[in-house]
């Protein structure tokens, strides 16, 4: 079993480029959320297989890993055209720091009734 490091839980962007950022994930991978199921230590999203998704993910978390050290990232891809997860942990702190977005995330989510998980 590992032991999760330490690390500091803040977003190390300036004030302006968290702006630039936030806007530019919620105009692209924010959108297309179909499900947020709240997680122990954090929130699994769930995607369709659309064309490009995976490659968009695929920089949200390169980009994310720089200016957010705290958060683990999971990417699992379900076979065929199955949907595709992004799971965001960490610790207690790093969850609640995630709050706010998901729950703006949440908002513009395109699920059935019912399948939302609140955080």
């Amino acid at each position: 079993m590992s032991q999760r490091k330490s690390v500091v839980v803040c977003c190390t962007l300036p004030e302006d480029g968290l702006r630039t950022r936030i806007t530019e994930i919620e105009d692209t991978i924010a959108k297309q959320i179909t499900e947020i199921r709240e997680l122990d230590d954090g929130y699994a999203l769930r995607f369709r297989a659309e064309p490009g998704i995976i490659e968009d993910l695929g920089r949200f978390i390169a980009l994310e890993r720089v200016c957010c050290a705290f958060l683990d990232f999971s990417l699992r891809v379900e076979a065929g055209d199955g949907p595709i997860w992004l799971e965001l942990t960490g610790s207690g702190e790093a969850k609640s720091f995630l709050r706010p977005a998901i729950e703006r995330w949440m908002a513009r989510a395109v699920s059935p009734p019912g399948s939302r998980s609140p955080p």
